[in-house]
């Protein structure tokens, strides 16, 4: 595809979006969809007593003690806070109710000749903007005129993605307010799966990029490692998953 396209999705001709499928996906996913208070979180997966929720490391300026449920507009205490990379930190978010269905993750379809479109969720005022969009570049290390693009890894993507793009060469004020706005915001495929947690924002065509799903995988992994930083921990009982021993 030619990366130079414009990537305002709802003017792109060549993408057409079921409006039966995005109402489905919408529906499914805003309930995993949460914020500190306003920036993005979603939820990954879910033990006997938490929430897991993934944010961005870059956005836990103070140990958060509340997230705002979107789907329901409720607040859940915090009760545990563990940075395990510089992008990701997890927040053990208590739960309320029946556990979430468990979080499907899914890496690009990498054929040359495939477009694929994606779907971004946004925390926005008291309820939760969901964005169609599509892949711009399926490995972020490819390049256009010779110029290399970033963040330069083979595990981040660029996509397209409308909601509050900046040109942060000239206003690093508004550059900041647009990263706490979307770091950390997932990107679905249109079968539900998550893809990968936005990473960066560009400066032009609406253009974000994105940390993909195998990234997030193996970071979950490290949660009880040893190189896991524990900012918050409250004597509770925390555990990765429902079917695990819990610990204290």
């Amino acid at each position: 595809m030619d990366p130079t396209m414009d990537a305002a999705a709802e003017d792109d001709t060549t993408l057409e979006f079921d409006p039966v499928l995005l109402r489905a996906l919408f529906d499914n996913i805003s309930p995993y969809i949460v914020g500190i208070p306003y920036s993005p979180g979603v939820i990954v997966s879910s033990t006997h007593e938490h929430d897991l929720v993934a944010v961005h490391t870059e956005l836990i300026y103070g140990i958060p003690d509340t997230v705002m449920r979107y789907s329901d507009k409720t607040e859940a205490n915090v009760d545990a806070v563990v940075e395990l990379s510089d992008e990701v930190t997890i927040l053990f978010a208590k739960r309320k109710g029946e556990a979430l269905r468990v979080t499907e993750f899914a890496n690009l379809d990498h054929r040359n000749s495939f477009s694929e479109k994606v779907v971004s969720f946004f925390p926005y005022m008291d309820s939760v903007a969901m964005f169609k969009g599509h892949i711009v570049l399926k490995d972020a290390r490819s390049s256009e005129s010779g110029e290399l693009l970033e963040p330069l890894s083979d595990r981040t993507f660029s996509f397209t993605c409308p909601f509050a793009s900046v040109d942060y060469i000239e206003d690093d004020e508004e550059l900041e307010l647009t990263r706490e706005m979307t770091l950390g915001a997932p990107v679905y495929n249109l079968s539900g799966e998550l893809v990968g947690l936005l990473s960066n924002v560009g400066d032009d065509y609406n253009v974000k990029f994105a940390r993909n799903a195998e990234y997030l995988d193996e970071v979950l992994q490290t949660l009880w490692g040893e190189n896991a930083n524990w900012l918050k921990v409250t004597p509770v009982k925390l555990c990765f998953s429902i079917s695990e021993d819990c610990e204290v």
